[in-house]
C-alpha cells in the first residue's frame, strides 16, 4: 500500500513515519521497477506498535531493543514507570519553589542567586529542572517543519551542487529522489514524489557560518502543454522582435509618412517579447 494510505491506517504523519525509516525501526519493501515503497501489514502492525510505545514516552533506543528482542516488554515499562516516578518527584520539587516565589513581590538579585542555587544541588542529587540546552533544539525543529536544510558536504557553487546534496541527503534517509530541472540560482527537485526549490543559505551559528541547502516546499507549475506549443511559446518573443524590426524598416523605406507609428510598434513588440518570456518560465510540456 502506498504511503498515504499508511497515514490514514495510522494517524501518523509521513514525516514520523520517514523517521522511523530511517532510525531502521521498519524497513518497507519497494516496488519492482521503481524506488517506491510498498508497505504491507506487517508494516502497519509495526507502526501501531511503534506509535503506542513512543506515546507512552519510550525512547526509541528501547524500541530498538525491544523489536530486536533484547529488551522485554515487562522490563520496558518497569523502566518507564521509574522514570515517570523521578518526573512527579521533580515536579513536586518544582511546585514547591514556585509556591515560595509567589509571595514575593519581584525577583530581587538574592532570591534569584538563591533559588538558582537550590537547583543546581537538586541537579546533583539526580533531579531535573527544566533543560534550556533544548531550546535550540527545539527552535531547530520548528524551523525544519517550514523548510529542509542541508549541510553541504562538497562546494555549493551553481544549481548542480545544490542537486548533489539533496540527492546525497535523500540518499541517507532512503527518499525517493528526482531533479525536476536546473534554474540559474536555484534547482527544483522533488522528495518523495513532493517538489522543493534547491537554493543556496549561510546559516550564522555562534561565530561560524555554514554553508547550506535551503529546501523550500513549492507547488509543481500549473501549466503543461505539449512538445509542439512549448517550442512555439519559446520561437514566440524572437518572431515578435523580428517581426517589430521588419515593420520598423519596411515602413520607413515605403511609408516613410508615419515615423511614430514605426517607433511606437518596434517598442510595443520588445515589451511584449518580455512578458512572454517572463510568463512562460515555469511552463513546462508533457514527456
Amino acid at each position: 500500500m502506498k504511503i498515504k494510505e499508511v497515514e490514514t491506517r495510522t494517524g501518523l504523519v509521513r514525516k514520523n513515519i520517514r523517521y522511523y525509516e530511517s532510525e531502521e525501526l521498519l524497513t518497507p519493501g519497494r516496488e519492482e521497477g521503481n524506488r517506491y515503497r510498498n508497505y504491507s501489514e506487517e508494516d502497519i502492525s509495526r507502526l501501531l506498535k511503534i506509535k503506542l510505545l513512543r506515546q507512552l514516552g519510550i525512547p526509541i533506543r528501547d524500541i530498538r531493543e525491544y523489536f530486536e528482542g533484547s529488551l522485554g516488554l515487562r522490563e520496558i515499562m518497569a523502566r518507564r514507570r521509574s522514570q515517570i516516578d523521578q518526573e512527579l518527584e521533580q515536579l513536586r520539587k518544582m511546585g514547591q519553589l514556585c509556591l515560595r516565589l509567589e509571595d514575593e513581590p519581584e525577583l530581587d538579585p538574592g532570591n534569584v542567586e538563591q533559588c538558582l542555587k537550590e537547583i543546581s544541588e537538586e541537579e546533583k542529587k539526580g533531579s531535573l529542572f527544566q533543560n534550556i540546552r533544548r531550546d535550540w533544539t527545539n527552535y531547530n525543529k520548528e524551523l525544519h517543519e517550514t523548510f529542509i536544510y542541508i549541510e553541504a558536504e562538497g562546494e555549493l557553487l551553481n544549481p548542480h551542487d545544490f542537486a548533489r546534496e539533496t540527492a546525497i541527503y535523500a540518499q541517507k534517509h532512503h527518499m525517493a529522489y528526482e531533479t525536476v530541472r536546473l534554474d540559474q540560482t536555484y534547482a527544483i527537485v522533488k522528495l518523495e514524489g513532493i517538489q522543493y526549490l534547491a537554493s543556496y543559505t549561510c546559516i550564522r551559528f555562534r561565530f561560524a557560518k555554514i554553508p547550506m541547502v535551503k529546501l523550500t516546499r513549492c507547488k509543481p507549475p500549473k501549466e503543461r502543454v505539449s512538445l509542439g506549443k512549448f517550442i512555439f511559446l519559446s520561437i514566440l518573443p524572437m518572431l515578435l522582435i523580428m517581426g517589430g524590426i521588419a515593420f520598423n524598416i519596411l515602413g520607413n523605406t515605403y511609408f516613410p509618412g508615419h515615423p511614430h507609428l514605426y517607433q511606437f510598434v518596434p517598442m510595443a513588440c520588445f515589451v511584449g517579447s518580455f512578458f512572454l518570456v517572463s510568463s512562460s518560465r515555469n511552463i513546462r510540456y508533457h514527456d
